[in-house]
């Protein structure tokens, strides 16, 4: 049997290129005309004129982009793939910064991300590859890089306090014992630098706590939360949430949360794709943690339909609800008589309005008679509350329980969640490497950057071949 020639020392009378050896619309190179047509100009800007040259910082965009795309994301590894991965040594031609200047870079800038991100999305839009018509919402829990073990009461904070200052009164009176009264003001005993350490990092808690109302704060980051994930252990954790367009799935907001709800979110979501596309969008999807009376009210100001199913309802759905026979959403509105029909077939009449708030209250007095009574009420009779904007409610449910809405609605699972999946199982984005909320939220937005850089890739590849569009591979 032949083979073919094997040399591994054999040399070429010409070297090639670099670039011969990806080809085209590989996402290094799509990553490289990306961030080519991005504004980086607010991180040039903090570079000094003084000193030696730096690397430059379109570079590094380029290899912290890639990274966090195909699942790379510590310095040291990235360092590595420098001097190993022809995409790495593509992008950064040839350079090897080592990963003090990566993790200093992505430190000092972490804050610009969310502008980067912007420009991606808005580059999306351009090309056409984003229409803003329906939006899905989601959120999504993702562990801290802090241990549990470190979350604290206030309890805890004053015990450990006061035991410090013990201590350090102790150390006090001991040196004064050995040394005399007059030790040398200016030098802090050895055995008291770790605990002042100490002190200052649990006043600063004790100050946050106090600040922010909460009940217990985590001392490794002290914005992280305690949330649930999936019915798990709590743990310190943050809530990222995002929203994704209809056409390819482009994530077109992204924020990261402390809160473990949703509650809150939307409008800052919306704006956001307000912001980025210069669109309003005419629907938004969401599953039952969105939902809640602000939300309703934002989106019928901005004339957007909302579709988010209230939590009870998917409760009675799925079986969890005690008694939903009996739950205020079984009782019917009867707007010209200005009344409720409960399930038994008595009439509930309008009786009070609550002055601080508007809400009205609606009561019958068959209740004592009515053979459902205790499966009904814990008290004499059953009261109804209608608020000022349970016109509102109606008005989501009407959507959502038409035909029409629920054919919407089934969208929202295909359009969100398959990004969560892709992050978190995928290229394995379960947890956080950094600390603190502008941190944190810079690292997510990089993962959301790299997802959508993974879909301008795909979708260039399809595209018919056009001299108007600037990101077509070569």
């Amino acid at each position: 049997m032949s083979f073919k020639e094997y040399n591994q020392d054999q040399m070429e009378l010409l070297p090639r290129s670099i670039h011969d050896y990806l080809e085209a619309g590989h996402l290094a190179k799509v990553i490289d005309k990306v961030v080519e047509n991005v504004d980086i100009g607010c991180i040039e800007k903090r570079y000094s004129e003084q000193g030696c040259s730096a690397y430059n910082p379109r570079m590094l965009v380029k290899v912290f982009f890639y990274g966090y795309a195909t699942g790379e994301r510590s310095c040291r590894k990235l360092a590595y793939r420098l001097h190993s991965d022809l995409a790495y040594m593509y992008l950064a031609g040839h350079q090897e910064p080592d990963f003090r200047t990566l993790n200093r870079f992505r430190k000092d800038h972490r804050d610009l991300w969310p502008g980067l991100f912007g420009q991606i999305v808005r580059l999306c839009w351009e090309i056409g590859m984003v229409h803003v018509g329906t939006i899905a919402l989601d959120g999504t829990k993702v562990k801290a890089n802090a241990s549990y073990r470190q979350t604290k009461t206030k309890e805890y904070l004053e015990k450990e306090m006061e035991k410090i200052l013990r201590e350090t009164e102790r150390v006090d009176q001991e040196e004064d014992a050995r040394y005399g009264e007059e030790v040398n003001p200016y030098e802090t005993p050895k055995d008291l630098q770790d605990a002042e350490e100490l002190m200052r990092r649990l006043q600063q808690a004790q100050e946050k706590l106090k600040s922010e109302g909460k009940k217990q704060i985590n001392l490794t980051d002290t914005d992280a939360q305690t949330m649930r994930h999936s019915g798990q252990v709590p743990v310190p954790s943050y809530n990222g949430q995002i929203a994704v367009e209809e056409s390819h799935g482009v994530i077109v907001a992204a924020r990261m949360s402390t809160n473990s709800t949703d509650q809150g979110s939307i409008p800052e979501l919306v704006e956001q794709v307000e912001s980025h596309t210069g669109e309003t969008p005419q629907k938004v999807l969401a599953d039952s943690g969105f939902s809640s009376v602000h939300h309703l009210v934002y989106l019928e100001k901005k004339g957007v339909q909302g579709y988010i199913p209230d939590p009870m309802r998917e409760s009675i759905q799925r079986g969890t609800k005690q008694n939903p026979a009996f739950h205020k959403s079984q009782f019917v509105y009867d707007a010209k008589k200005d009344s409720y029909r409960c399930p038994a077939g008595n009439e509930l009449h309008y009786f009070k309005t609550d002055v601080y708030n508007g809400t009205r209250r609606y009561r019958t007095e068959q209740c004592p008679e009515c053979v459902h009574q205790r499966e009904c009420t814990q008290t004499i009779l059953r009261t109804i509350s209608r608020s000022a904007q349970e016109e509102l409610f109606d008005q989501r449910n009407q959507r959502l329980n038409s035909s029409e809405g629920k054919r919407i609605y089934q969208q929202r699972q295909g359009m969100v969640e398959p990004v969560f999946g892709h992050l978190k199982h995928n290229l394995k984005y379960r947890d956080l490497l950094l600390r603190g909320k502008t941190n944190v939220t810079g690292e997510f937005l990089l993962m959301c950057i790299g997802y959508n850089l993974q879909k301008i890739a795909r979708y260039l590849r399809k595209a018919v071949p056009s001299p108007r569009n600037s990101l077509q591979p070569a």
